[in-house]
């Protein structure tokens, strides 16, 4: 939390109510607001970095986090911005530095764990991955991007039955909050452990048409649920039963 300006105080929580309902423009616009009430504040900066970068503006993003970290090398949220957008704009980038040191310098940052705990099991080091997940878990037990993090690396590792635990934790905790991206993403995920690992059609698709409700629009999931389905109708009927 950073103390604010009496002028700039209710510009902020305006721009952090548009930043909650993601109207991206109406927080750059506020934002831009609190940094000239307040120019020497790093955090305003930041925000409009998060903003663009939502927005995939990727280069006007990394120039907000570096006027951040210009004015506050210390601040280590926009370290981690910094690391996302130059991930995105060069898939090649090794983010190691600035997800180490935005821990180094905000420990209580919990996103400097998730991004650095992702970016390990994406790269070969899941163990590394579960380290870094059980310091968020201890900042942020509630957190269902914590528990899919954590089902992510123990796939990674060959641990199908951790990964089922903890994708279902975190699909139970998105849904308890109305998060439907999350409950998206985590159904997903067990649909394709479901149907590749533990070869549970049944499962399998009906986690591929949880993400039919939750997305009408996502094609890809009516093809894996009508895939799943008939190999689950193949599974149970039988060569005798469909004349194959």
């Amino acid at each position: 939390p950073t103390p604010r300006q009496p002028q700039s105080g209710d510009i902020f929580r305006a721009a952090r109510d548009a930043y909650d309902h993601g109207k991206w423009d109406e927080v750059i616009m506020f934002m831009q607001q609190v940094t000239d009430a307040e120019p020497e504040s790093a955090d305003p900066w930041y925000f409009i970095g998060e903003a663009y970068r939502f927005q995939e503006m990727y280069v006007e993003a990394l120039d907000a986090y570096e006027k951040a970290l210009t004015l506050n090398p210390n601040f280590g949220p926009a370290y981690v911005g910094r690391a996302r957008v130059n991930m995105a704009l060069n898939p090649g980038f090794k983010p190691l530095d600035d997800l180490e040191t935005a821990i180094q310098k905000d420990p209580a940052f919990v996103e400097g764990y998730l991004v650095l705990a992702a970016y390990e099991t994406d790269h070969a080091d899941a163990s590394g991955a579960l380290k870094d997940l059980k310091n968020a878990e201890a900042l942020a037990p509630g957190s269902a991007l914590v528990y899919y993090e954590f089902a992510r690396a123990y796939l990674a590792l060959d641990d199908p039955e951790n990964a089922l635990a903890s994708a279902q934790r975190a699909l139970a905790i998105a849904t308890g909050m109305g998060d439907v991206s999350l409950q998206v993403a985590a159904s997903s995920f067990l649909g394709e452990l479901y149907l590749w690992v533990l070869n549970d059609y049944r499962q399998a698709a009906e986690m591929f048409r949880r993400v039919t409700r939750l997305q009408p629009g996502n094609a890809t999931a009516y093809t894996q649920f009508a895939a799943v389905s008939a190999l689950h109708f193949l599974d149970r009927s039988g060569p005798e039963r469909t004349g194959e």
